[in-house]
């Protein structure tokens, strides 16, 4: 698993360096994720998550201070509970409106998954294909972020276990 991990960072990693390099911002956001579930679940699990938010060219005005943007949402996800781990590969779209002069920042998502471990603990998710969707805030100081989002991810009944995985995770990022 540890050789898994490592690919997937190496390919995160491959996918940002355009943004590093870049001499104009290029839309891209790099940071990092953590946080804990709800309490419906058998096991207490923990998560940490390095992601890459991508700016789509897709927009629509809603008012006219407030537009709807889309961007890409990728994602490698460590869980951890009952002393096991397991990665989870996400990449979707989300929605967001920037406010506030870009300071705010409100998103929703949804990203198919691969959860290499769907059983942790006693928690059983039913299979490796998950489908995770997500409401946020984000707070912007010059390239930096703070973010909160509450997350689920579940297995949207195509397995016969559905137990499904509420996350509260805080991040923070930078852009390029």
């Amino acid at each position: 698993m540890a050789r898994f991990v490592r690919i997937i960072l190496f390919f995160v990693f491959l996918l940002s360096s355009t943004a590093v390099y870049a001499s104009e911002k290029t839309g891209f956001e790099l940071g990092v994720r953590g946080g804990v579930n709800d309490n419906r679940n058998y096991e207490e699990f923990t998560a940490g998550e390095i992601y890459l938010l991508k700016d789509l060219p897709w927009q629509i005005s809603l008012t006219k201070s407030a537009i709807l943007r889309t961007r890409l949402d990728a994602g490698v996800t460590v869980l951890e509970a009952a002393g096991e781990h397991s990665v989870m590969l996400a990449i979707g779209g989300d929605l967001f409106v920037p406010m506030l002069a870009d300071r705010l920042e409100v998103e929703v998502g949804l990203r198919p998954a691969f959860l290499h471990d769907y059983k942790i603990g006693d928690d059983d998710f039913g299979g490796n294909l998950q489908f995770t969707s997500h409401a946020g805030i984000a707070f912007r100081w010059h390239e930096m972020s703070l973010s909160y989002r509450i997350q689920h991810s579940s297995n949207a009944s195509i397995y016969e276990q559905n137990k499904g995985l509420n996350l509260h995770l805080v991040g923070l990022g930078g852009r390029f």
